[in-house]
């Protein structure tokens, strides 16, 4: 005969229910059966760690939020879930609201965490001679335009103009993360008609983007220039190489901060006053159509001409040798290829391979020979 009431105390024991979400670091456990957290080691049964009501609500500071998809996608499950219950919609928008600025300042959180963990190796080598990739990732660092960038981009992406709005808001920030190379060159147009500066990465894309690590002779540059560079958000550097960096002064902004000369583009971080923001503006070299400087004159200056307008940015300098030093830099850096990817589309059906400029690429998917689907890889045109 089987003890009846020692079946029923083993069968409860068994009867164990599991954390959505880690307690203790926040970790998404999205088996929702496992005995200890797979990230920090912790015991999740419930039964363990303290009870839990069956239906407790999992609260917005004990979300994992790491990027801005993970907010949209908890806005819209709180939305569903409230409009279940029968709640008003003004009251639900009330709330959704509120849920939203916690979730940006936990995401605010991660990322300051993030930037600062050590990856190998360091974002400004440069991958080996014909290295491919399958995918990139996009960095937008500055846009002027983003209403109108948002509209194009509800086009291109699969996200909602309110996914789109959230991201832009975040300048500098990352906008595409390890997509196909099939959509880069519609992706890439509607960046540049709109103005944008962009940094693509190819392959795996690492966040060692600390200042101090990313400037060559970091330590040697004056304090002045250090606190600003450090001062700026973190993904401003990320994904560049950078040259070199002096002080100057921006003509039509009357203010002095740190000009950066990178492989993308040419950098100016300043304040407008002592104790105000850190702000930037990015030139894309996609954007120049030329540069000059003035040395017969007090002070000496850099003048760059873009493509799109007739307007100009003057950079001033106290010193000649600094801009010397920095313009032979950037002709170097302007003439290689401001924006130094091309696409190689192959088909395995037929053999047809082709390089072609990003700018220019052949975006369909059927192969032009024998229309079988196509292969594309991102490679560097520096290699």
């Amino acid at each position: 005969m089987y003890d009846r009431g020692k079946v029923k105390r083993l069968m409860e024991q068994e009867k164990k229910e599991y954390f959505k979400f880690c307690p203790f670091c926040g970790a998404d456990l999205a088996q929702r059966a496992f005995h200890f957290c797979p990230f920090c080691g912790q015991k999740l049964i419930l039964s363990e760690v303290g009870n839990e009501p069956e239906n407790q609500q999992v609260t917005a500071e004990s979300r994992p939020v790491e990027t801005v998809e993970d907010i949209v996608r908890y806005y819209d499950e709180f939305i569903r879930e409230k409009r279940q219950l029968g709640l008003p919609e003004e009251q639900i928008r009330i709330e959704a609201g509120e849920l939203v600025q916690t979730l940006k300042r936990r995401l605010n959180i991660h990322i300051t965490t993030v930037a600062k963990k050590k990856f190998s190796p360091a974002v400004n080598e440069h991958p080996a001679q014909d290295s491919e990739f399958e995918n990139y990732s996009l960095i937008l660092k500055a846009c002027s335009r983003r209403e109108s960038l948002a509209r194009r981009l509800e086009k291109r992406l699969l996200r909602s103009y309110f996914a789109i709005q959230l991201a832009l808001d975040r300048i500098p920030g990352i906008i595409i993360y390890k997509a196909r190379v099939d959509t880069m060159p519609a992706l890439i147009k509607a960046f540049k008609a709109e103005k944008a500066a962009i940094t693509v990465v190819g392959g795996q894309l690492e966040v060692n983007c600390s200042a101090a690590e990313m400037i060559p002779d970091f330590r040697e540059l004056s304090p002045f220039l250090q606190e600003l560079m450090q001062a700026a958000p973190a993904n401003l550097w990320l994904g560049d190489s950078f040259y070199l960096v002096v002080e100057a002064i921006h003509k039509a902004f009357q203010c002095r901060g740190a000009l950066a000369v990178s492989d993308q583009a040419l950098y100016f971080v300043y304040r407008q006053t002592a104790a105000g923001p850190v702000c930037w503006t990015v030139i894309s070299y996609y954007r120049v159509a030329a540069t000059s400087r003035s040395r017969n004159e007090s002070p000496a200056a850099l003048t760059v001409r873009y493509r799109d307008t007739d307007e100009l940015d003057a950079m001033l300098f106290d010193s000649y040798g600094d801009l010397d030093r920095l313009y032979p830099v950037l002709e170097k850096a302007i003439n290689a290829g401001g924006y130094r990817w091309f696409i190689k589309r192959s088909c395995g059906n037929c053999g047809d391979v082709a390089r072609e400029e990003v700018d220019t690429a052949y975006a369909g998917e059927g192969c032009l020979v024998c229309g079988k689907r196509l292969e594309r890889r991102l490679i560097d045109k520096k290699q």
